[in-house]
């Protein structure tokens, strides 16, 4: 009797050959210090599953990375450090709650420029976030997340139709796998929980200390662009 092939089940540890090889594409087609945003059409496509470990990929080979959850979650402030060593390859950066406003928004991408090689941005949906779309227009890279098997939808046909009427930087698609974002639900508390956090004040006032932003000094802000 023949014996059956044991498959190795989907789980976030699979994907790691697939995210080695999203690292190698995202570190050859943007521009550095980069701003990337992970996004969907629709809940559950694996975006955070994809932001997290895109984000892990980058430090683990070496390159100064935040990752930005949002939307902002003010019940949790007090929960981001003080003190923080710029030395650290990965941290988690606060959106500040004033991010609408056009002045905050530029400061808030020419500090993440300024201080990390990498910014990976686990944003909200297109279709539904405004704060969302304004990241997207003014990234340096988009990366849009969809579910393995799912069956296509209106909303992908909108999201597609938003991306190419803003004309957002794409750097590709990524299909997850059904049972590793499943894992990443399950576990992100334990995953993304242990990543130092940093609060916005932080990135403006160690911006004024000289020692922090040494290695990305010289970069120029980005003028925000309002939709």
């Amino acid at each position: 009797m023949r014996e059956k092939s044991v498959q190795p089940p989907d789980s976030i540890e699979s994907s790691a050959g697939q995210i080695e090889l999203l690292r190698a594409r995202v570190e050859r087609q943007v521009r550095k210090p980069a701003i990337v945003v992970i996004t969907s059409a629709k809940q559950g496509d694996g975006k955070s599953l994809t932001a997290f470990l895109l984000a892990k990929s980058l430090a683990k080979a070496g390159r100064r990375t935040a990752l930005v959850d949002t939307p902002h979650d003010s019940s949790n402030e007090d929960a981001f450090i003080s003190s923080h060593d710029f030395r650290d390859l990965l941290v988690r950066v606060q959106l500040p709650k004033e991010f609408h406003s056009t002045e905050a928004s530029t400061e808030y991408l020419s500090l993440l420029r300024a201080a990390y090689e990498f910014t990976i941005i686990d944003s909200g949906l297109l279709l539904t976030d405004t704060v969302t779309m304004a990241l997207a227009e003014n990234a340096d890279g988009l990366l849009l997340a969809v579910r393995l098997g799912r069956a296509p939808s209106d909303d992908d046909d909108l999201t597609i139709q938003l991306i190419e009427q803003f004309d957002c930087p794409v750097i590709g698609l990524i299909a997850a796998l059904p049972s590793a974002i499943d894992d990443f639900s399950v576990r992100r508390d334990e995953l993304v929980g242990g990543i130092p956090r940093v609060p916005f004040g932080t990135l403006r006032d160690q911006r004024g200390s000289g020692n922090a932003f040494r290695l990305f000094e010289t970069i120029d802000p980005v003028p925000f662009r309002s939709s």
